[in-house]
């Protein structure tokens, strides 16, 4: 189309330097009439550059050049990000360990409190799962799972943008396991592979099990990966696959708009790389409407979409969900049969009889505002008690904050006081291939907030202002 072609022009003087890092672009009459174009042409070319990441609109000022090799969060990049071998994500087992046991503990791990949990409908969807089904529950559920809930989760994947069959459905043992598999079946040792920075620390450890080598690419907290950053990296290295939490992710929780989302889901089909998508907090949105998947704007099949329903229904479930590449799907089954046999039989039927029912949509209108509340109430807490210079990132779903102090701040340090204290944080290094984000740490919101809960963010305020 006439406006991709002025992009493309526009973006090709960007990476020659005739527009440096910091410079205002023309305005938009004067890009039409450079490229004798319609106003409206120039809008979309423009616009398209800036859901890349490539520009930044300021109102009444025009759009000007981002740096990006430099436009994500502190710390988020390096002058040229190259692929890094994860190493040291072995001490994340032992944080997690030390969490599990502080009073606080809730604090510093990515699971919401049972208050937030549809417990009760779900024990009933328990005790239906035996009665009704007294003879297929105690049998193995072999991958790729009980056809119900295939159904139902096919069905719940239709408001995200996604038309997967049920058939097309794989059922495992949490979004973890889904993405370990996406990542077995198309990746080798030695390969590489695209991430946000920071990025789920458990994305990490899967990563350094395979020996796989990771870029980490520059991410803004509130459009999302650079599209432009990204687009450096593939025409650098060979990247194998992109794995990416577009919507409300850990730990920044932002959400890519749907123009941005159209720009990497081209991009990554141009480049022919592989998608592996983790949907897990997409349902968890403060805005109206369920945002799409990236997958939901690829045309072709080279994508892998997992979600799972331990952050909306229970973690304690242990089930999640893969939809991959048809051809591949029979060697995933296999492999997911090799490693575990299948997931858990009784949870699927009492997850699908939860879904049959129809309860959930209802469930999470009330916990997303409840979520909204709290992240900003713990939001406006940070802010006011910790020291001068912090920062906290304001989600666009989900109940995680991610909190940038001051650069003196060593999280690392401030994790093992605070957990002599009983509370637990998630330092920010863990988010990284490469130990970035020493002076970040995740807080969890989905709390009970209460008198000791503001008790334990004074504890970290006051360890965090001795350690600045």
């Amino acid at each position: 189309m006439l406006y991709e072609q002025v992009a493309s022009t526009l973006r090709q003087r960007i990476r020659d330097g005739i527009y440096p890092a910091g410079a205002r672009l023309p305005g938009l009459r004067e890009v039409a009439r450079q490229f004798s174009v319609s106003l409206s042409t120039a809008v979309a070319a423009v616009r398209s550059l800036e859901d890349e990441g490539w520009v930044e609109g300021r109102e009444r000022a025009g759009f000007f050049v981002q740096d990006i090799r430099g436009n994500g969060t502190s710390n988020a990049s390096a002058p040229d990000p190259v692929p890094a071998v994860v190493t040291g994500q072995s001490v994340t087992l032992s944080l997690l360990g030390a969490s599990s046991s502080a009073r606080f503990g809730q604090l510093g791990v990515a699971v919401p409190h049972t208050s937030f949990l549809p417990i009760q409908p779900l024990q009933r969807a328990f005790r239906q799962a035996a009665r009704w089904r007294s003879g297929r529950a105690v049998e193995y559920a072999f991958p790729p799972g009980i056809p119900e809930l295939r159904q139902q989760v096919s069905r719940r994947l239709t408001q995200a943008g996604c038309s997967a069959a049920p058939e097309r459905v794989i059922i495992t043992s949490g979004a973890q396991e889904a993405l370990n598999l996406g990542l077995r079946v198309l990746t080798a040792p030695g390969d590489v592979v695209a991430v946000e920075s920071p990025t789920y620390y458990g994305l990490l450890q899967c990563m350094e099990a395979l020996e796989l080598k990771v870029i980490e690419v520059p991410t803004h907290p509130e459009r999302g990966i650079s599209v432009a950053a990204l687009r450096l990296a593939l025409e650098q290295w060979p990247v194998k696959a992109c794995v990416l939490v577009p919507n409300h992710g850990n730990p920044v929780g932002y959400a890519m708009s749907d123009g941005s989302k159209q720009a990497l889901a081209a991009l990554l089909e141009e480049r022919d790389v592989v998608l592996i998508e983790d949907d897990v907090y997409g349902d968890l949105g403060y805005r109206e409407g369920r945002p799409r998947t990236v997958q939901s704007f690829m045309s072709s099949g080279r994508w892998f979409l997992a979600g799972s329903a331990s952050k909306t229904i229970s973690a304690g479930l242990r089930l999640g969900w893969l939809v991959a590449p048809a051809p591949l799907q029979e060697r995933i089954e296999h492999l997911q049969y090799t490693y575990i046999a299948g997931a858990s039989t009784v949870p699927q039927y009492a997850l699908a009889d939860y879904l049959l029912r129809g309860g959930l949509n209802r469930h999470l209108r009330r916990v997303r505002g409840e979520y909204a509340a709290l992240t900003e109430r713990m939001a406006e807490f940070v802010m006011q008690s910790f020291p001068a210079d912090t920062s906290v990132n304001r989600p666009a779903g989900g109940y995680l904050l991610w909190v940038t102090g001051p650069e003196t701040l060593d999280a690392l340090e401030l994790y093992r006081r605070a957990l002599e204290h009983g509370v637990a944080i998630a330092p920010g290094s863990l988010f990284s291939a490469t130990g970035r984000y020493r002076n970040c740490f995740r807080l969890n919101a989905s709390t009970v907030w209460d008198a000791e809960l503001e008790a334990a963010l004074s504890v970290l305020a006051d360890i965090a202002h001795t350690l600045t």
